[in-house]
């Protein structure tokens, strides 16, 4: 693992007072050590015998050169300091578990490709990574072919090492929305995307195939499609009511409860609420004056309230309703003809009994009912 903690302005998340265990130093901080010139260089091994007198100097447009920087007491027991600057360790490298990681606290790519490429500098960069991979010799892949005519779907091809791990490294920010599916056939499968560099994506492709395929896609989380199905409800109601007040005189949510009552296999209050609704609606009608009607909410207060309504009422509605005797009596309570009664009586007094379409709803109901199940009036 290649570690470098410093990218040439402060990032606080890599200012360490107790560094995490897999790197060679207990603490990181942001400091610079001035403009130093002279480096040192140690473990042989690691740096392979690089000419350090060349390397630029810790120099950014004339400023010193910004690192993430640590003291040498800093060093932990299994790291060894690759490359220092007045005593203090730059670059550092050791065997940790079962791997190797080397340590850079002064953003070494960048150093070396800093105005003029220094070769020296990327000459050390590249001794470092041959160390790390024990000296495996590099596999040279013809460039992959992308694929992607829309932002949110790409398609990779390239061609891999059978039987082994080929790391994919997309340079596109890493989001949780992204998903990978490889093909090495006729199967595709989904693959893990980790979080790699400053941000970027990788892919680890395993497969026996010599060529693969990758497909990246951008997938709405639940959360998302939830939002986005309400967004899209409340734009369809809002559109309803816009046009039910321009075409329909908004009459038209009105019609739709109208049509939904009807259908109902029973009334949607219970026995007692519905009893309470009628003989109120009853009262309400009964109290009309002659030259008008008593506006909505407002009952007379000269009328005390009925706490017990009557076992049976007539579904009748205007000012003629009366209570019916027994052998009069309308449907029983819960059947379909007091649903139609209570709508008959919601019309009056909601003013739609003129409403033609609603008076269609309740013929219809009326001839599915039958003579016989229909309320007397």
């Amino acid at each position: 693992m290649f570690v470098d903690t410093d990218w040439e302005f402060r990032i606080p998340a890599w200012a360490f007072e107790d560094a995490p265990d897999v790197l060679p130093l207990d603490r990181l901080g942001w400091t610079d050590y001035g403009p130093a010139t002279t480096y040192e260089l140690g473990a042989p091994d690691v740096a392979r015998g690089v000419d350090v007198a060349k390397f630029k100097p810790l120099i950014w447009e004339g400023a010193p050169w910004t690192l993430s920087g640590a003291d040498a007491a800093d060093v932990r027991d299994w790291g060894r300091v690759v490359l220092a600057a007045g005593g203090r360790p730059h670059v550092v490298a050791g065997e940790y578990g079962k791997g190797k990681v080397v340590w850079s606290g002064m953003n070494l790519i960048g150093h070396a490709r800093y105005g003029d490429p220094n070769r020296e500098e990327i000459l050390f960069l590249g001794n470092l990574i041959r160390w790390l991979t024990g000296g495996k010799p590099a596999l040279d892949f013809p460039a992959p072919i992308v694929d992607r005519d829309e932002p949110d779907c790409v398609g990779l091809s390239f061609a891999t090492e059978p039987g082994d791990v080929t790391w994919l490294y997309w340079r596109e920010a890493y989001y949780p929305n992204w998903h990978a599916y490889i093909s090495d056939g006729d199967v595709e499968r989904e693959i893990p995307i980790y979080r790699g560099g400053p941000g970027f994506m990788l892919l680890p492709i395993k497969s026996e195939a010599e060529a693969v395929s990758v497909r990246l896609a951008w997938e709405l989380s639940l959360a998302e499609k939830a939002a986005f199905l309400l967004s899209a409800s409340g734009v369809l109601l809002l559109a309803a009511l816009f046009l039910d007040g321009l075409l329909l005189s908004g009459n038209g949510f009105t019609w739709l409860r109208i049509a939904l009552a009807m259908r109902m296999p029973s009334p949607i209050l219970d026995e007692e609420a519905n009893l309470e609704v009628a003989e109120a609606q009853k009262a309400q009608l009964d109290r009309r004056p002659k030259g008008g009607r008593l506006g909505r909410g407002h009952p007379d207060p000269a009328s005390p309230p009925r706490s017990n309504p009557p076992e049976w009422v007539s579904p009748a509605s205007g000012p003629a309703a009366v209570e019916a005797r027994p052998e009069e009596q309308g449907p029983r309570v819960g059947s379909e003809g007091e649903q139609e009664a209570l709508l008959q009586s919601w019309l009056d007094s909601s003013g739609h009994a003129d409403d033609a379409w609603a008076a269609r709803l309740i013929e219809k109901k009326q001839s599915r009912l039958g003579p016989k199940a229909s309320p007397k009036r």
